[in-house]
């Protein structure tokens, strides 16, 4: 789910390849499209306005600009990262690379590669994340910056557990340190 406070909207995804907008003011819902193949991660960038969306089995990633309700193409970084399994929640790093699209970066948690991967929206493969010290992902399901009390807002926070294990007791949230933009 992912909120777009100039608009006082949600955007959330459904594993049947929706994107829904909801009006939280009038309680109106639109179907955004229907068209996404099992759409997981999302993130709203403020200050370019745009959706990022991923398709978790595809490896790719769809941009949805949310002031023209227009799509972009296809982010396809699938045949680039045979490291990387399923493309799960991801974040951006630094800003949008508003020349090259393509170049913008994010961390992405990979839940079956046990992995928490650092990429561009073209598909190059940056490096993974470390865990913290003497530990090992097990199922890394989301990622945020740390907000709010008791949180580092400089650190980035991954949670585990769940995934495709219906009852799993494994659940929980890693702080990780910064993770800073590759200089490209």
């Amino acid at each position: 789910m992912a909120l777009v406070p100039d608009q006082n909207a949600l955007y959330f995804t459904s594993e049947k390849g929706t994107l829904t907008k909801v009006d939280i003011s009038t309680g109106k819902v639109t179907l955004v499209t229907d068209q996404l193949a099992k759409p997981d991660g999302l993130w709203f960038d403020v200050s370019s306005k745009l959706l990022f969306v991923s398709e978790l089995v595809k490896k790719r990633m769809k941009v949805f600009d949310t002031e023209t309700n227009t799509f972009s193409e296809y982010y396809s970084f699938g045949e680039n990262l045979g490291k990387v399994h399923f493309i799960d929640d991801i974040i951006l790093v630094g800003d949008v690379n508003k020349e090259n699209l393509g170049k913008t970066e994010f961390v992405a948690a990979d839940w079956t590669g046990r992995a928490v991967v650092h990429l561009t929206l073209d598909g190059q493969f940056i490096k993974n994340v470390p865990p913290p010290d003497g530990i090992a992902y097990f199922e890394p399901t989301s990622v945020r910056r740390g907000k709010g009390p008791g949180f580092d807002s400089n650190s980035f926070y991954i949670t585990e557990g769940g995934g495709i294990t219906r009852h799993a007791r494994n659940r929980r949230v890693l702080q990780l340190g910064p993770v800073t933009t590759s200089g490209q």
